[in-house]
């Protein structure tokens, strides 16, 4: 079956091309994954670092308000730039009793 030298090189051929991709795959899926786990981390400490403390201490302070609980509000099922953006949100569920809701 495989008597010739032409079908032996072939092969040979084709499983170091299939080994050889399969390593430089494996390689290239560990790089790129770090790469973009290190963008992620990046862009977290960016915008939760310690120069947006402030930041962090409103999100902090508007989840510890008994006043107005996370959850009291009608979640918004619309994206900016879509049809029911802006002032014409479609409020699904109940209607939020917090005086300070906007509806924007």
């Amino acid at each position: 079956m495989f008597r010739s030298l032409h079908m032996k090189l072939t092969l040979i051929l084709l499983l170091l091309i299939t080994s050889l991709m399969a390593v430089v795959g494996a390689f290239l899926t560990v790089s790129v994954s770090s790469f973009y786990i290190n963008a992620f981390y990046q862009q977290m400490s960016d915008v939760f670092g310690g120069e947006n403390n402030s930041f962090v201490f409103d999100l902090r302070g508007a989840a510890a308000d008994p006043e107005d609980p996370p959850g009291s509000r009608a979640p918004t099922f619309s994206l900016p730039g879509t049809p029911c953006s802006g002032g014409t949100r479609h409020r699904w569920g109940t209607r939020a009793t917090s005086p300070r809701t906007s509806w924007t």
